[in-house]
């Protein structure tokens, strides 16, 4: 349950941050400030969990690395998705 805990934010973060970048390469519109500073608001979230979740697991399970590659490879391929 705990590696959940890191794995969802970690691949739908990257999966939302990703797609509105290619998003607005191929179709620039909207106000890129606004979109932007979201995506710089969604990686800052990601990175706060990130180092909340290393300070909270020194006594849990550690989180394998396997599973934020898996994690990470799959917000890749959600966000290409987008595109389609």
């Amino acid at each position: 349950m705990q590696v959940m805990a890191v794995a969802f934010p970690v691949g739908v973060g990257i999966a939302l941050a990703l797609g509105v970048v290619i998003n607005y390469i191929f179709t620039p519109k909207g106000d890129p400030v606004l979109l932007f500073s979201g995506v710089a608001m969604i990686v800052a979230a990601i990175n706060s969990m990130q180092s909340l979740y290393k300070k909270h697991s020194v006594s849990l399970q550690k989180v394998s690395r396997k599973g934020i590659l898996l994690s990470v490879s799959a917000g890749i391929l959600m966000a290409l998705f987008t595109g389609l």
